[in-house]
């Protein structure tokens, strides 16, 4: 069953082992035929420069990523606005109207959805690749397999990889590693021990460290106004703590080898860095406005008085919620009934030329009894006679 379940992860570790196999054997003939570096340190910088290499090509799409975050945070009191009013617009096009306004508003920003995955995503197979290639090179080490290519990785240098060492570690070794592959690597349990722990130890905290000022920053530009937002806020905080113990768990129980960990760890010192001057450059030209903070702590305090209030509280908004939907829904009805007829008196989609569209609509459903609205001027005579207009 297990093997069904991973036989996805494996695939693509195993194909990502080819890209990340020629990149190190790109870096370790520049270090160590160009340069004459030591074949053994030529191999512990290369996996080093794996992570500058993937980084670097990574770099824009993070900047963009993040950019797009702090655009949308600083547009979500307009499209909160923009929600609300067509939410509860009685022209049955008020949906796509939403649409088509939420759409254009991202485009006039520049703001690209689609970028959000491709960095984790990219970096997650990239590890996975490392992983096989450095389990495939290091079964080498056992006395019935001889070396053979492995990826883009030429036999003669399958030797020198299985010989490189980090403090007197071999790159290819892992804690739960047989004593037959250990004894085939020239090393023994004792030996890697004192250099494996302290990078566990290193990768969970600097992971740790990384995924809390990631809470950190979702937090303080969460919409407590929104379910969904309230909801992910919640995943990412779990994640956090299983993410946190994953290297601990991995390293001292599964084959997380001295390559594996010399990258985690230093990916993670780059990811540190990287986090800190972009977070600077973003808060110094697009900080947090007024109108962000106020609308923030507005759903905040809306939020907290809500949960003050207990059930009933939240079973009135319910309702209250319920029932407006259910009037909205009556009037959508009723506009699609007499549309036909008085085409030219109701919004469409051509219609919309001004682009402010609240200016545009005038018919929708008020939050609040229909004694208290404002009655309709002379140019809305056309809604329904119940109708308030705002």
């Amino acid at each position: 069953m297990l093997q069904w379940i991973f036989a996805p992860i494996i695939a693509i570790g195993a194909f990502f082992a080819f890209p990340v196999s020629l990149i190190l054997r790109g870096w370790h003939w520049l270090l160590a035929t160009a340069l004459g570096l030591d074949p053994s340190l030529a191999w512990v910088v290369s996996v080093l420069l794996l992570v500058v290499t993937v980084r670097l090509a990574l770099l824009p799409l993070a900047y963009q990523q993040l950019l797009n975050t702090r655009r949308l945070v600083l547009l979500r009191p307009r499209m909160r606005e923009l929600t609300e009013y067509y939410r509860f617009h009685i022209d049955p096009e008020a949906p796509r109207h939403l649409k088509w306004q939420l759409r254009k508003l991202r485009r006039d920003n520049d703001i690209h959805l689609s970028i959000g995955c491709i960095t984790p995503i990219i970096q997650m197979c990239v590890i996975l690749g490392l992983y096989q290639l450095v389990r495939r090179l290091g079964s080498m080490g056992e006395e019935t397999i001889r070396p053979h290519d492995v990826a883009f990785i030429p036999r003669q240098e399958v030797g020198t990889f299985l010989e490189s060492t980090f403090i007197g570690a071999p790159l290819p070794a892992y804690l739960r590693m047989s004593e037959t592959t250990l004894n085939g690597l020239g090393s023994s349990y004792e030996a890697i021990s004192g250099v494996i722990i302290p990078l566990i130890i290193a990768a969970t905290l600097l992971t740790a460290m990384n995924l809390t000022w990631s809470v950190f920053t979702m937090n303080r530009t969460l919409d407590h106004g929104s379910r969904f937002a309230r909801g992910m806020y919640a995943t990412v905080l779990v994640l956090a703590v299983v993410g946190s113990m994953f290297p601990l768990l991995f390293g001292l129980f599964g084959p997380a080898s001295v390559a594996v960990l010399l990258y985690w760890v230093f990916n993670n010192v780059w990811t540190t860095v990287q986090s800190a001057v972009l977070w600077i450059y973003i808060e110094r030209i697009h900080p947090l406005d007024d109108g962000f903070r106020t609308f923030r702590d507005s759903a905040k305090q809306e939020r907290k008085e809500l949960r003050k209030g207990g059930e009933q509280a939240r079973t009135e908004k319910k309702e209250h919620d319920l029932k407006r939907r259910a009037t909205v829904a009556k009037y959508r009805n009723l506009v699609r009934q007499i549309r036909a007829s008085k085409q030219d008196q109701f919004p469409t989609m051509e219609s919309v030329t001004n682009p402010d569209p609240i200016s545009t609509f005038t018919w929708f459903v008020p939050d609040r009894p229909p004694a208290e609205a404002a009655q309709p001027s002379q140019t809305a005579q056309t809604a329904p006679a119940d109708q308030p207009k705002e």
